[in-house]
This record gives structure tokens, C-alpha cells and sequence, in this order.
């Protein structure tokens, strides 16, 4: 299923004479056959264009409210520079972003020791402390993805580990940093 801004008979037609447009509380779908079959990915493209749409996972008639659901939520992910979002694409982005509320609490919770510093400092730290846990704690390679000396990331570390002192060593207290730090990020490459 897709869910899109604009005319879902019009991208119905693109599509092909297999594809069925129309309206589900109040959003414009699109039920597309097989999205997944062969050259499927490039006729959907095609027939977004520049438009913002969302696109669920193929899906049985019994799973068709989750993929409104899930189609609905990529919908909400789109822009101007990604304008189709395909739920598989990004699963934990659209997972983190699924309670907004809750997802607020956590990043005040795992990112409070950061709080008082000024936003150019907090910032860095936040880039720096992200692209350390991705990078499985090697300095070395978090100078080289940040564009800075070695040395200047182990200072920074050593700010962050005063801060956040037993977190750092903590998977689950890893793992919801991780989470918190990647929720304040748009879409990206690695976003699924």
C-alpha cells in the first residue's frame, strides 16, 4: 500500500491497470500488487515523482490496516530531497518514531548530561558519543568519520565519561543512547 499526498487515482494510473486508488480516513492510498515484484521498485518511483508517499511492504488482506499503518507513518518521514519512503527501508526509524511522546522522555533521560552545555558543545559531544557507539568504541575510526585528530576525539571521550560515567559500559544504557541519539536525526543511509 502506498499513502501519498495527491490524487491516488492519478498515481493509480501511473502505476498500471492492476493498481487501485483511493481514500482511507481521510489520505489518499494506493493498493499496489506485488510492490515487490520485479521492476516494481522503478514504476512506483516513476509514478511518485517528486510527490511525498510512504510505501508498506506487500501484504495479505489481513494485513492491510498495518500497512496503511506503517505506510501512513513513512508518509510522515518524507521530504522534498526523499520524497517515497519505503517502510523497510526504515524500520527502526519508523519504530523509535512510533510513540513521540515516550521518544521525548528517553532522549531527556539518557541525554540530561548534556543538558547545561551550550548547543555547539552539545552537539559536538552528541556526534562524537553517536559515532562512537556505531563505531564500537575505536577512536581511531571516530576521528576518521568525524574529521578531527584522534587525539580530539579522546578528549571529548574523556568529557563524555565524566558525564555519562557507567552508561557508556552499559549495553542496555548503549543501546537507549543509541536510540535517543538517532531519533533527533532525519532519515539517512543507515536508517533501517
Amino acid at each position: 500500500m502506498v499513502v501519498l499526498d495527491g490524487d491516488p487515482g492519478r498515481l493509480a494510473g501511473r502505476i498500471g491497470p492492476d493498481a487501485l486508488g483511493g481514500t482511507v480516513e481521510d489520505c489518499a492510498c494506493v493498493l499496489v500488487p506485488d510492490p515487490d515484484g520485479p521492476g516494481r521498485a522503478a514504476v512506483l518511483a516513476a509514478a511518485v515523482g517528486d510527490r511525498r508517499a510512504g510505501a508498506s511492504p506487500a501484504t495479505t488482506l489481513d494485513g492491510l490496516p498495518d500497512g496503511f499503518r506503517w505506510a501512513r507513518a513513512a508518509l510522515a518521514l518524507a521530504s522534498e530531497e526523499r520524497p517515497l519512503i519505503r517502510v523497510d527501508d526504515h524500520l527502526a526509524t519508523l519504530l523509535v518514531a512510533g510513540d513521540p511522546p515516550l521518544l521525548t522522555r528517553l532522549r531527556a533521560r539518557r541525554l540530561a548530561p548534556l543538558e547545561e552545555l551550550p548547543a555547539r558543545a552539545r552537539h559536538r559531544l552528541e556526534e562524537t558519543l553517536a559515532a562512537w557507539l556505531e563505531e564500537r568504541g575505536n577512536a581511531v575510526a571516530v576521528a576518521a568519520r568525524l574529521h578531527v585528530h584522534p587525539q580530539t576525539v579522546r578528549y571529548r571521550l574523556g568529557q563524555l565519561r565524566e558525564r555519562f560515567g557507567d552508561a557508556l559500559e552499559n549495553p542496555d544504557a548503549r543501546f537507549e543512547l543509541q536510540l535517543a541519539l538517532r531519533s533527533g536525526a532525519a532519515p539517512s543511509a543507515s536508517g533501517g
